[in-house]
C-alpha cells in the first residue's frame, strides 16, 4: 500500500455514480494490447497520483473503462507491478513496469479525471 507521501487519493464526487456505470459498459479491451508498448494502466475507485512523476503525453492520452474481467488478463499479459488498494467495495489497482515507475507520467487534477474511470499512457517512442 503506498503511504500518504506517495499517493493522492481524490474523493468521490457528483459524477461518480455516471462515471462507474460507463466503466461497467465499456466491454473494448484489445486496442489496450495491440502494440505492447503499454507503461503503465491505473484502474481506479479512487484515483492516485504518483509525486515523482512530472508530466502527460498530450497526444497519446487515452481513457477508456474496463469490466474488472480485464484485470486477470492485464496480468498475464504484462509483467507488471501490481499495487492493490481496497477502498469501498471495489479496489483501486496502480500498474506499472519495475524500471518504469520514475518514468511514469502525473496526471493533473485539471484533467478531470473522476473515481470509475480508467487511463493509461505510453512511453515516447525514439525516433
Amino acid at each position: 500500500m503506498q503511504s500518504k507521501e506517495e499517493a493522492e487519493i481524490i474523493p468521490k464526487d457528483k459524477f461518480y455514480k455516471k462515471r462507474l456505470r460507463n466503466l461497467l459498459r465499456a466491454t473494448d479491451e484489445e486496442r489496450l494490447y495491440k502494440n505492447g508498448e503499454l507503461t503503465a494502466i491505473v484502474f481506479i475507485n479512487k484515483l492516485f497520483f504518483l509525486k515523482f512523476a512530472t508530466w502527460i503525453a498530450n497526444g497519446r492520452y487515452k481513457r477508456k473503462g474496463y469490466t474488472s474481467k480485464c484485470l486477470s488478463k492485464i496480468k498475464k499479459r504484462h509483467p507488471l507491478l501490481f499495487a492493490k488498494v481496497q477502498k469501498g467495495n471495489m479496489p483501486s489497482y496502480i500498474f506499472a513496469k519495475k524500471n518504469d515507475f520514475k518514468r511514469l507520467i502525473k496526471i493533473p487534477k485539471f484533467f478531470g479525471l473522476h473515481p470509475g474511470t480508467l487511463f493509461y499512457w505510453k512511453r515516447n517512442s525514439k525516433k
